[in-house]
This record gives structure tokens, sequence and C-alpha cells, in this order.
């Protein structure tokens, strides 16, 4: 329900803006939780951080699987799960390091790292949208896109 709910009203046609809803509220609820070391603002962190992290994983991640050919989907998919536990492990590293101090210092330590996250989704983004764009390896793989001068020509237009 919430995931139908999420998909249809709370997604916007800005990439800026989806990152922002997924990732940032969930930073704001963890620095919030552990500035106010509060166990219902914990709590409430924690179970907003479970119920989104579904609802969105299909918005964020579909899209660029959507735009990578066939051939290299294989590869994509496997760099992208490693990506996705080898973070895991760090961030599981990091619990079992920061768990004696208490649940609001492993949201201050989950704060750090998702203002990271922020930054680096704002930065990719801008450097997919932007409007010189470099015409990526598979393209000219596949012959398209080969004329190289035509296209740097057009880009100066």
């Amino acid at each position: 329900m919430v995931t139908r709910l999420a998909l249809k009203y709370f997604t916007p046609k800005n990439e800026y803006l989806t990152i922002t809803i997924k990732y940032g509220i969930r930073f704001s609820l963890y620095a919030l939780g552990f500035l106010s070391n509060n166990s219902a603002i914990c709590f409430l962190a924690m179970t907003w951080s479970i119920f989104i992290s579904t609802a969105y994983e299909n918005v964020v991640s579909a899209p660029y699987i959507n735009r990578v050919p066939n051939k290299f989907q294989l590869v994509y998919t496997n760099y992208r799960y490693i990506v996705g536990l080898l973070g895991t492990s760090i961030g599981l590293y990091f619990a079992g390091i920061v768990y004696p101090y208490g649940i609001p210092s492993l949201l201050g330590v989950s704060a750090v790292f998702l203002m990271f996250q922020l930054v680096a989704s704002y930065r990719l983004i801008y450097l997919r949208t932007r409007k010189t764009k470099i015409t990526p390896q598979w393209k000219i793989q596949e012959g398209e896109d080969t004329n190289l001068e035509e296209a740097v020509q057009t880009i100066k237009q």
C-alpha cells in the first residue's frame, strides 16, 4: 500500500526531487533522532527507513537498468549488487562499532553516510543531465553516434 502511494503520488519527474525525497527525508529523521536522543524519534526514523526503502527502490533503480543495452545488463546488474552488498557490509561494520553507544549514535553515523550519498547522487545526476554529453562507449560499439565531429558541431551550436 505504501509502495503504491509513493509511486503514484510522491514520485516527481525531477530526479533531484526524487533523490531528495528518498534520502533527504531519511537524513533529516536520522539527524533529528541523533540530536534529540529521543526513543520515539529514533523509532520513527528507523520505521520510515524500512517503509520507504522498498517503495523507492524501483523508482531509483529501474530507469538506469532500462537505459543499458541488453548485452551489458548482466554486467551492470552484477556491479550494482556488488556495490550494494559492499555498502551494506561497510554499514554493518560501522554499526557494530557504534552499537555500544546506543541507537542515536547509529543514526548519527548513518546520517553522515547519507550526506555523502546525497552529494554523490546530486553530482551524478548533474553529470548525466548536463548539456555537454560524452558519447558512451557502448553507443560507439553499436555503431550509433560514430561521427564524433558531427556530434561536437551539434553541441557547439
